[in-house]
């Protein structure tokens, strides 16, 4: 057999441990040493000299009263966890949706005359969820110690059963170290999906605008072909054989008089367009300026800026 209080090996006959000293579960123990013994059960190893003396005072008074507890307040839904309170660390969890929906209904419910009781009923919330965790903490665990135990009492009445049921529902937990890694992955993934997917969309955006801009070229020199002969640009682009454009094209405009070049792009960029702009030097030869008032600058093709 092995001591409860630190792991040491026994003869079953020993009343105290040979290592720590502390009384064994076959010793014969008084009520007090009896419910301090399934607490240090219950509590673990890990600051047993935090709990126990709160546990102790609470078993005199024969009720809770309020504390604070420094991981309650800083990392309550871990702690609780770390503390094998499942049930009380889901409620925790859903808390805040349940609240939330809570709320959400009640200010569609009274509408704008009822916003500052919305508020009012969102920062009392906070302002709970903040405080009376840690307040509350000691209480709860202890409850939630003395829960075990009774039930614990009711099934093993042989006492070493009973201290190795306690020490196999209480003590501490380690699923706080997935649940954080879990969290701590899910951020991860979430960060880094919100840098790469807006900066993939924009480096997809470019590509198109640059094939875009390639079919654009390839028309202007069409154009620039008919001025040199005709020293004027067609009235359409139906006396110009056009090369293959670009599936982002949805249309093709041409101002003569102005020399514009209008491309309207399609669908998702529908209403965006880049603008070819002519001028002709002394030797009577187009040149093509690209702009755009519709494209962001950042994702308009260099020659386009």
């Amino acid at each position: 057999m092995h001591c409860i209080h630190c792991g040491s090996a026994h003869t079953d006959t020993a009343q105290y441990c040979p290592q720590c000293g502390q009384p064994l579960a076959n010793a014969t123990l008084n009520p007090a040493e009896v419910t301090r013994q399934n607490f240090e059960a219950m509590v673990g190893p890990k600051n047993q000299h935090y709990y126990l003396p709160r546990f102790e005072a609470f078993e005199a008074t024969g009720k809770t009263s309020l504390g604070w507890h420094w991981p309650a307040f800083f990392i309550t839904f871990y702690w609780l966890l770390y503390r094998k309170m499942w049930l009380a660390a889901l409620l925790y969890f859903i808390l805040p949706y349940v609240v939330t929906t809570a709320l959400g209904v009640v200010g569609a419910v009274v509408g704008e005359q009822g916003q500052m009781l919305v508020l009012g009923g969102y920062g009392v919330y906070c302002l709970a969820i903040l405080l009376l965790p840690p307040m509350l903490a000691n209480g709860l665990y202890y409850r939630h110690c003395q829960s075990k135990i009774r039930k614990a009492e009711a099934q093993y009445p042989e006492r070493q059963r009973l201290l190795g049921y306690l020490q196999a529902k209480g003590g501490t937990s380690n699923v706080i170290l997935f649940v954080v890694l879990i969290f701590g992955l899910i951020a991860v993934i979430g960060i880094l999906a919100a840098i790469a997917l807006p900066a993939y969309q924009q480096y997809t955006q470019k590509a198109k605008l640059m094939q875009v801009y390639h079919s654009g070229q390839s028309v202007t020199q069409e154009l620039s072909l008919y001025y040199a002969e005709h020293q004027a640009l067609p009235d359409n682009l139906s006396q110009l054989t056009l090369p293959q454009l670009a599936p982002q094209i949805a249309a093709l405009q041409l101002d003569p008089e102005h020399g514009v070049l209008d491309v309207q792009l399609a669908a998702p960029a529908s209403g965006q367009s880049l603008q070819f702009i002519a001028s002709a030097d002394s030797n009577g030869a187009l040149s093509w300026r690209c702009q755009s008032q519709t494209v962001p600058v950042r994702s308009l093709p260099p020659a386009c800026r």
